[in-house]
């Protein structure tokens, strides 16, 4: 347990575990936001964002942030208008479009030099392990059972 200050209040609080951002009155007001949210969805399945943060009260930053999150499911929701992080094109959830997502993780293995395969077409002998610089926890191991 860790002391923190309220991301929306201010005000220190004991927080149960690292995920926990907000004090326990402001974590009850967003709760009754959120199924504000849900019920008028639940009505209203075609409604937009705009007719959502509108007639909820909600601001329109929370909703994006809920829908990245996963917490709404705005499958069928027009008008949403939750831009890619990437791009900027409409999407429905998370932060990026397909596109940039691919993209993106292609860069990834670019980098981390991932895009060639490994030469496996002779295992490494022993031998060569052994003679290679560097230390080897199985080394330490045997070290240490025979008192080196």
């Amino acid at each position: 347990m860790a002391l923190r200050n309220c991301n929306n209040c201010g005000t220190l609080f004991n927080a149960q575990n690292s995920g926990v951002r907000l004090c326990t009155q402001c974590e009850k007001k967003e709760q009754a936001r959120f199924d504000r949210v849900k019920a008028y969805i639940k009505e209203n399945p075609g409604a937009t964002a705009l007719q959502i943060i509108k007639d909820t009260n909600v601001e329109r930053k929370e909703l994006y942030d809920w829908v990245r999150t996963g917490r709404i499911d705005v499958a069928g929701m027009d008008g949403l208008g939750l831009p890619c992080e990437g791009c900027g094109t409409p999407i429905s959830s998370g932060r990026l479009c397909t596109e940039c997502a691919i993209r993106m993780q292609q860069e990834a293995r670019r980098a981390l030099g991932g895009g060639r395969p490994a030469d496996r077409s002779r295992p490494r002998k022993e031998a060569e392990r052994r003679d290679k610089p560097g230390f080897h926890v199985h080394d330490s191991v045997v070290r240490r059972r025979r008192g080196d």
